[in-house]
């Protein structure tokens, strides 16, 4: 039967998710003693990186592999990362003490101030093995693709937020879909986004994988 076939549409989209299953899996293990958050984000990126581009042979050697190669970088933008969001909470419990119109405007200053926050930190586990550079380089790199592509970086930063949000505003809800989460959702978050932000991070790739555009009538 053509449809359960490894090679059709269907048996395509099957083994898919079973990888990012395991790769999910793998991220969230590999993030369990904390300090290793950022080199477990550069892994699961660049692991879906070879789904996307169906480079990627072996799911588990693929993610140890990149771990290996982000860990230092990795965990040092995840220290600076840490340290910064936590400043930007103190701020943000500081606002919250002061007259109404100041408030307002601290508030407004801090979520502009979140959502560069998120955005770089959307683009830095794809940038962070392709870039040669240190962390500094990465974070400014990372700003400049989210710039570029706006939109896309929009929706990215949507997906990242969107389980923590859950589960801060509507545990009701979170619990409801807490399997998900612990048997695909990062992995299939991270997966949309390698396809959302590759156009800004690597536009040639981004050219190569594009479905190939019908011929013109003549």
């Amino acid at each position: 039967m053509k449809l359960f076939s490894l090679d059709s549409p269907f048996g395509k989209a099957i083994a898919l998710l079973a990888d990012l299953c395991i790769l999910n899996l793998l991220f969230l293990f590999s993030c369990l003693p904390v300090f290793t958050i950022g080199a477990s984000c550069a892994a699961l990126y660049d692991t879906a990186h070879g789904l996307l581009t169906q480079e990627c042979n072996a799911v588990s050697r693929t993610f140890f592999a990149a771990f290996k190669r982000s860990f230092k970088k990795g965990t040092l933008l995840f220290l600076i990362s840490a340290a910064f969001g936590a400043f930007m909470v103190f701020d943000l419990l500081c606002a919250a003490q002061l007259d109404s119109v100041m408030a307002l405007l601290c508030i407004g200053v801090i979520a502009a101030s979140s959502y560069f926050y998120f955005a770089v930190m959307a683009l830095a586990p794809m940038t962070l093995l392709r870039s040669e550079g240190g962390v500094k380089e990465i974070i400014k790199e990372s700003f400049l693709n989210a710039i570029k592509g706006t939109w896309r970086t929009v929706v990215a930063v949507v997906l990242n937020v969107a389980p923590f949000v859950l589960f801060l505003f509507t545990p009701a809800l979170f619990m409801q879909t807490w399997m998900f989460w612990f048997l695909m959702g990062f992995g299939i978050v991270a997966y949309i986004n390698n396809h959302l932000l590759l156009k800004a991070v690597d536009p040639a790739l981004w050219e190569e994988l594009r479905p190939v555009k019908k011929e013109k009538k003549k």
